[in-house]
C-alpha cells in the first residue's frame, strides 16, 4: 500500500517518501511518525501514543517530539504556519489532515512516481575515512590475555563507531564485519584507508601490556601508537579506559592525517569530505575572515554530497557564529538561515548528537533558554561527553541564573574539547558569569586571557572593560572597549552601542554598570 497526498507519495514497504520526481531522505523515527499519523489520518493522535508508537514508551522530551514533527512537516512542504497536511491540536496531540488517496502498489514497481528517484550521493558515498580494526594478538596466549584481547578490540570498535564521521569495520581471522551506521556501506579490509591493530602481552608480575597502532593502508606508514599497562585487579573499568583512550588517540591522529590531506587537495579536486574538514579548520582560526572561508566550505560540501549530515549542521552553525560573534548579520538572520539546515541534518541523521546540539544553541540565540537546556541534556543523556552540548548547556544555565551550574557545565567543555573553536565563547561565558556574581577579579582574569589568547576574537573585549571599570582600572577599561570599538564595530553595535539580542538581554544592565563605573561613553 502507498499513500498519495498533494504532490508526495509514501510507500511504507520501501520506506520512501517521493516529492514530486524526487526522493526525501528522512530518518527512521521521522518516516515511522508520518506513516503512523497517515495510517490514523481519521483521528486525533495524541502525544503519548505516538511516543508509545514511535519510541516504545522510551522517556523523550516535548522537543524531540516536536523536532519529528517539524521535520515531517518541512519534507512534505508543509509547516507550522501552514498546517496543511500535519495539524496540531494545542495540548491534545497531532492529526494528519490532508487529502490522501491510497494506491495499490503493483508488485515490479518500486518507484512510487514511475519515475526513477535520482538519489543524489548518500551519506555513506562521501569520501571520508574508513578504518579496520583488527583482533588483537597475544605474544604468549592464555586464557586471561585472550579474553582482555578479544575485549579490548570490540570496545575500541565500538568507541570509534561514536565518531560519525569514521566508517569501521571489523576484522577476524581474514573476514571483516561490518559495525557502523546502517546507512553507511561496509567498506572491506583491503579497502580501508586505516588499519588498527594491537596486542595484549601478560607479564610474569600478573601486570598487562596492552599496545595499538594505527597505520595508513596505501602508505604503510604508522601514523599513531602507543602503550598501555594494567593488571588483573583492574577490572572491567580499567579495561574500558583503555579502550577509550586508544579511541580517542586513533581518532584524534586520524583527524589530523585527514586535515593534512584535506590541504593538500587543490580546490577544484575537493570532495565533500575535505571541504568539511578545511571549513572546520577555518573556524579554528576565531577571526572574521576564516568564519567567511568556513561558510563557503560547508556550503560547497552540502552541493557536493547533499546527504552529508556533518555539513549541513556545521554550516548552520557557521551561520549562527557568523552572526552571534561577528555581527555579520543580525542574530535573528543567522537563526533563520540555520534552522532549516539543523533541521536537515537531524532529519539525514538523527543519531548523530552534533546536529541536536546545534538544536540547542538555536534554542538558545533565539533567547529560548528552557529549551535550550532541555535540547542539551537529551544529547547528554546519550552521549554525556558531547562536548558542544555541555557548552550550550553551561551557557543556557548561566542565562537562567543558574551561573555554579553553568561553569561546571562549561569547565567539562573545555576539558574535553581543548582546541575547540568556540573556546574564546565559552571562556567569555565563564567571565560574564563571574562578573555577575560580583567577582570582578577573577572576570577580568578570564576575559584578558581570552583576548590574549584570541587577539582577533571579539566577544570578551566588552566583559574585560565591564570588569575592569568595576575594579577602578579606568586606563585598562578604555583601551579594552576602544578596541572593540575600532576593530568590530558591528559587535560593538550590536552587544554595547544599544539593547542586544535576546538570549543576553539580561546582562546588559550589569555590563553597562562597569563601563559607567569607568566614565566610558557609548
Amino acid at each position: 500500500m502507498r499513500y498519495r497526498f498533494g504532490n508526495c507519495v509514501l510507500s511504507p514497504d520501501s520506506r520512501e517518501l517521493m516529492r514530486g520526481p524526487n526522493l526525501v531522505v528522512l530518518a527512521p523515527q521521522v518516516f515511522d511518525l508520518l506513516v503512523y499519523l497517515i495510517r490514523h489520518r481519521e483521528r486525533m493522535v495524541s502525544k503519548d501514543e505516538l511516543i508509545n508508537a514511535i519510541w516504545g514508551g522510551r522517556a523523550v522530551s516535548d522537543a524531540a517530539l516536536t523536532t519529528r514533527v517539524y521535520v515531517a512537516r518541512t519534507a512534505i512542504g508543509d509547516s507550522g504556519r501552514k498546517q496543511k497536511y500535519i495539524k496540531t491540536l494545542a495540548r491534545r496531540g497531532v492529526r494528519f489532515v490532508g487529502q490522501v488517496e491510497e494506491i495499490r502498489a503493483s508488485p515490479n514497481d518500486r518507484s512510487p512516481t514511475g519515475l526513477v528517484a535520482s538519489r543524489g550521493s548518500p551519506r555513506g558515498e562521501t569520501d571520508g575515512p574508513s578504518i579496520c580494526v583488527f583482533a588483537f594478538t597475544h605474544t604468549y596466549p592464555d586464557r586471561g590475555s585472550v579474553a582482555l584481547g578479544e575485549l579490548v578490540s570490540e570496545q575500541v570498535r565500538i568507541e570509534l563507531t561514536r565518531r560519525r564521521w569514521l566508517k569501521v569495520a571489523a576484522a577476524v581471522e581474514g573476514e571483516q564485519n561490518f559495525v557502523g551506521t546502517p546507512a553507511i556501506a561496509a567498506p572491506r579490509a583491503q579497502d580501508c584507508r586505516y588499519r588498527l591493530r594491537g596486542s595484549v602481552n601478560h607479564h610474569i608480575s600478573g601486570r598487562c601490556r596492552v599496545s595499538a597502532e594505527v597505520v595508513e593502508t596505501w602508505s604503510g606508514v604508522n601514523i599513531w601508537g602507543e602503550r598501555y599497562d594494567t593488571s588483573g585487579a583492574d577490572g572491567l573499568r580499567s579495561q574500558r579506559l583503555i579502550a577509550d583512550a586508544i579511541a580517542r588517540g586513533a581518532a584524534a591522529e586520524i583527524l589530523a592525517r585527514e586535515l593534512s590531506r584535506a590541504l593538500g587537495t587543490k580546490p577544484d579536486d575537493l570532495g565533500a569530505w575535505e571541504a568539511y574538514q578545511l571549513g572546520i579548520w577555518h573556524m579554528s582560526g576565531c577571526n572574521s575572515n576564516a568564519i567567511d572561508a568556513a561558510q563557503h566550505l560547508f556550503q560547497q560540501s552540502v552541493d557536493l554530497d547533499p546527504h552529508f549530515s556533518s555539513a549541513h549542521s556545521a554550516l548552520a552553525w557557521a551561520h549562527m557564529m557568523a552572526a552571534s560573534i561577528y555581527s555579520k548579520v543580525t542574530v535573528a538572520a543567522g537563526c533563520e538561515l540555520a534552522r532549516p539546515l539543523v533541521m536537515r541534518a537531524i532529519a539525514l541523521d538523527d543519531a548523530d548528537p552534533e546536529p541536536r546540539a546545534r538544536l540547542a544553541l538555536l534554542s538558545f540565540l533565539n533567547g529560548d533558554v528552557e529549551s535550550a537546556i532541555e535540547e542539551a541534556e537529551t544529547v547528554l543523556a546519550v552521549k554525556p561527553d558531547c562536548a558542544s552540548a555541555l557548552g550550550v548547556r553551561g551557557a543556557a544555565y548561566i542565562a537562567a541564573g543558574h551561573r555554579a551550574q553553568g561553569r561546571n557545565s562549561i569547565r567539562m567543555f573545555l576539558r574535553l574539547s581543548p582546541n575547540d573553536p568556540v573556546r574564546p565563547v565559552r571562556l567569555t561565558q565563564l567571565a560574564t558569569s563571574h562578573y555577575l556574581d560580583g567577582d570582578y577579579e577573577e572576570a577580568a582574569r578570564i576575559a584578558k586571557h581570552t583576548t590574549q589568547r584570541f587577539p582577533q576574537h571579539p566577544y570578551a573585549y566588552r566583559w574585560l572593560a565591564a570588569a575592569q571599570g568595576q575594579l577602578g582600572r579606568v586606563e585598562e577599561a578604555s583601551a579594552a572597549l576602544e578596541a572593540l570599538r575600532t576593530r568590530w564595530p558591528n559587535s560593538f553595535e550590536m552587544y554595547v552601542a544599544r539593547q542586544p539580542p535576546s538570549y543576553c538581554i539580561g546582562e546588559f544592565k550589569p555590563m553597562l554598570a562597569g563601563l559607567q563605573k569607568a566614565h566610558l561613553s557609548i
